[in-house]
C-alpha cells in the first residue's frame, strides 16, 4: 500500500510539474505577445533620414485603393444649397472609374459635409448564411487596382437625391503621385468643384489580416 502511495505521489507530482511548464510557456508567449504588440503600435519617435525617399507603389503590385473620407464645400457647385427643401446637407456617395472601367460605387452617407467610410465591413447575415466562410476580400469595403506607372484612377462624388442627383466634382489621382498608406488630398481646379478635401489609403493586397484589422483604429 505505501508502494502505491508512493506511486500516486509520483505520478500527481509529475502531472503538477508539466502543468506548470505549460503554463509558464503560456505566459512568457502572452508576455512576449504584449510587448511586441506594444511596440508595434507605440508611435515612431525616430524621425526619418535627412534626404531619404518616400515609399512608393511597386510596380505589379495590388493595392486596394480606400476611399477613407470625402469633404465637401458648404454649398453646391454653382452657390447653390445641398438640399434646397429640407435645408440638410448632401447625401455624399462616390465612384471610382480605373481603365475605363467603373470598379466600385460606394454606400450613401447622408446629410453630411464629411462623408467617412471604413476599410472593413462586416456583413452579419452573409457570413450567418455561409455558414462563417467568408472571403476577405469580400469583407473589405475597397476596390483592388494593380500599379503601373501613367495610369490613374477617377473619383466622382455627387449629392444622391431622389429626383435628380448634383454632381459635386471629379478627380484624376495619377498612381505614381500617390505613395503607400495614407494620401491625404486638397484638390483645386475646375473639375473639382465642390470637392475640399480627400483622404485615401493604399494598401497592398499582401499586407497581413492582423495589420488590416488593425487600420480600422489608424482612422
Amino acid at each position: 500500500m505505501a508502494v502505491g502511495r508512493y506511486s500516486l505521489r509520483s505520478r500527481a507530482s509529475r502531472w503538477l510539474w508539466a502543468a506548470g511548464t505549460v503554463l509558464l510557456v503560456c505566459a512568457t508567449g502572452f508576455a512576449t505577445w504584449r510587448v511586441t504588440r506594444s511596440a508595434a503600435l507605440a508611435p515612431q519617435t525616430q524621425p526619418t533620414a535627412a534626404g531619404a525617399a518616400p515609399p512608393r507603389l511597386a510596380p505589379g503590385h495590388d493595392y486596394y485603393f480606400h476611399v477613407k473620407l470625402i469633404e465637401l464645400a458648404e454649398k453646391a457647385p454653382g452657390g447653390k444649397a445641398w438640399d434646397s427643401v429640407g435645408d440638410s446637407g448632401p447625401d455624399i456617395c462616390f465612384s471610382l472609374t480605373w481603365r475605363n472601367n467603373v470598379i466600385w460605387n460606394s454606400s450613401e452617407k447622408p446629410n453630411t459635409l464629411i462623408g467617412n467610410w471604413d476599410l472593413l465591413k462586416v456583413d452579419v447575415r452573409q457570413i450567418i448564411t455561409s455558414s462563417g466562410q467568408t472571403d476577405l476580400n469580400d469583407l473589405v469595403n475597397a476596390p483592388l487596382i494593380s500599379y503601373v506607372p501613367g495610369e490613374a484612377v477617377e473619383l466622382k462624388v455627387w449629392d444622391e437625391d431622389t429626383v435628380g442627383s448634383d454632381e459635386a466634382g471629379k478627380i484624376s489621382f495619377k498612381l505614381e503621385d500617390l505613395r503607400p498608406g495614407e494620401n491625404i488630398l486638397n484638390p483645386s481646379g475646375e473639375r473639382a468643384k465642390a470637392i475640399r478635401r480627400v483622404v485615401l489609403s493604399l494598401i497592398d493586397r499582401r499586407t497581413p489580416v492582423p495589420e488590416l484589422v488593425n487600420t480600422i483604429s489608424n482612422r
